[in-house]
């Protein structure tokens, strides 16, 4: 799957927490779903 989870210390106090997780093209995926023929 992939991607990050960070946290960055936040001036005068505080914390902010980065999460990064990769995009899927749809167009690989397209066939998804959809049934074949019969």
């Amino acid at each position: 799957m992939g991607g990050t989870v960070t946290a960055e210390d936040t001036p005068g106090g505080g914390l902010t927490m980065v999460v990064s997780l990769p995009a899927v093209d749809l167009n690989d995926h397209a066939d998804n779903g959809k049934a074949g023929p019969a």
